[in-house]
């Protein structure tokens, strides 16, 4: 993302941050643009925060009341900006979060725990949500409101529906992943018959392309990963594992 504030100050996401940057009439030697950086900040609200405090003008003393005043101009304008610069995603985005602390449903006996002390990691969820986008315009599920590392995100999906394997060591040699090794089932250094498995146990990458060139048209270009056999299976590893005492 990289949004024009005024003249050459720009606000641009990387993979965690948003960031004030100042472009200059000047390059490198490789013909790039040089700009100086005014801050890296974790959410868009504050990197335009900032840059808007950058543009108040220094009047010398003021009181607390028009301090106050200042800071709720920079708020008004921030509030106006964010709208004017929500697209799709950020919309659903926001929809679905206060959906969520609304009128969502707390899990009973998840099956994901903390790592720290073992208590259940609980969730309060909504269902029945379906979103829609449209690349020609422009549309892209992935919001910048929240802090993706979008170069490890790609790498999950080639790892699901490229390598299509639930290999741990693949996902962590080959793609530099290291957050799923909590997911291991038993001593398979695999995460079960899952995602990546499934999707090589029924050839789902290759029936969805060849149907597309085939037989465009077809209802039955869907891919699904819930595979009722492969949960099985990746059960009962679990289950020989809690009745040996060992860690699943």
């Amino acid at each position: 993302m990289k949004l024009k504030l005024k003249k050459n100050y720009y606000i641009e996401t990387d993979s965690y941050n948003y960031v004030i940057k100042q472009y200059h009439n000047k390059f490198d030697k490789q013909d790039k643009q040089l700009y100086t950086t005014h801050g890296h900040f974790q959410t868009l609200q504050g990197a335009l925060k900032k840059w808007l405090s950058m543009n108040i003008k220094e009047v010398g003393e003021v009181s607390v009341e028009e301090l106050m005043e200042q800071l709720q101009v920079i708020e008004n304008k921030i509030d106006k900006l964010e709208v004017e610069w929500l697209n799709k995603v950020e919309k659903i985005f926001k929809d679905n979060i206060k959906e969520i602390l609304e009128n969502g449903t707390w899990d009973e006996n998840p099956r994901g725990r903390y790592m720290s002390d073992g208590k259940p990691s609980h969730s309060k969820f909504i269902t029945q949500v379906f979103e829609k986008y449209d690349l020609s315009k422009g549309e892209f599920p992935l919001t910048t409101l929240r802090p993706i590392n979008i170069e490890k995100a790609i790498s999950e999906i080639l790892w699901i529906y490229q390598d299509q394997t639930s290999s741990l060591e693949v996902l962590e040699n080959k793609h530099k992943v290291k957050w799923w090794r909590s997911w291991q089932v038993g001593d398979t250094n695999t995460i079960g018959e899952r995602y990546g498995q499934t999707v090589a146990n029924y050839d789902l990458m290759n029936k969805f392309l060849n149907g597309l060139k085939t037989d465009p048209f077809s209802r039955r270009h869907i891919i699904s990963l819930w595979q009722e056999t492969d949960f099985k299976k990746t059960w009962r590893i679990v289950t020989l594992c809690l009745s040996n005492n060992m860690e699943c």
